[in-house]
């Protein structure tokens, strides 16, 4: 048995991710901010929790790791995206985009090293590498998760236990430019086809594998 925790599941990607891998025979827990939101998320557990918080989301990883025994991958898909560059906005993204990630990562880092091939997985996007005026701020909070994600990796790759992945998309959706949230789906479960070693550090652009 394995176990996939995701973050921020109640949204299309996190729907799609999570019928995925119960698909595949996983254990799958569902965590997000609203219980109505989370209801339709196929998931063997659905947990309401601010990951916002530390403590909150500290408390239910170990209680997630007590009742299943083992984490065997998180995928965060808490976003945000706001465009502009005043302070409210900075802050609302880096609370969306980063804090949330930080959070749950720490929160899950000691069950992700235990299984031995764990996997921990965040979505950001093109425009870190190229970011323009409208969307200062978005681009600064994605930067800063990417960069979150590079210490992790680097944390990791020492004893080379867990493997951390970024993904990056112009957009999820099935428009022109975008990575439908089924490809995502795929590309998550295919995250375990390669060694821990293979995998850390990388960051891999759907868009340009063809994910359009």
């Amino acid at each position: 048995m394995k176990v996939l925790v995701i973050a921020g599941a109640s949204g299309e990607s996190g729907q799609a991710v999570a019928r995925k891998f119960s698909a595949d025979g996983w254990k799958v827990v569902a965590l997000g901010s609203n219980a109505e939101r989370l209801e339709p998320v196929e998931a063997d557990e659905r947990t309401v929790v601010d990951l916002r918080d530390a403590a909150a989301t500290s408390r239910v990883a170990k209680d997630v790791v007590d009742r299943w025994g083992r984490v065997d991958g998180v995928v965060h898909l808490v976003g945000g995206w706001s465009p502009g560059h005043g302070d409210a906005t900075l802050s609302k993204l880096l609370d969306a985009n980063l804090v949330t990630l930080r959070n749950s990562s720490m929160a899950f880092w000691d069950a992700l090293v235990a299984s031995g091939d764990g996997r921990l997985a965040m979505v950001s996007s093109s425009v870190v590498d190229r970011p323009v005026w409208r969307e200062a701020n978005y681009a600064i909070s994605k930067a800063a998760a990417e960069t979150w994600m590079h210490s992790f990796s680097r944390s990791w790759g020492r004893e080379a236990t867990a493997a951390a992945v970024i993904f990056r998309v112009k957009f999820l959706g099935d428009g022109k430019g975008g990575t439908p949230v089924s490809a995502l789906a795929d590309a998550c479960a295919s995250l375990w086809e390669k060694s821990v070693t293979e995998l850390n550090g990388a960051t891999i652009d759907l868009a340009a594998q063809g994910s359009l």
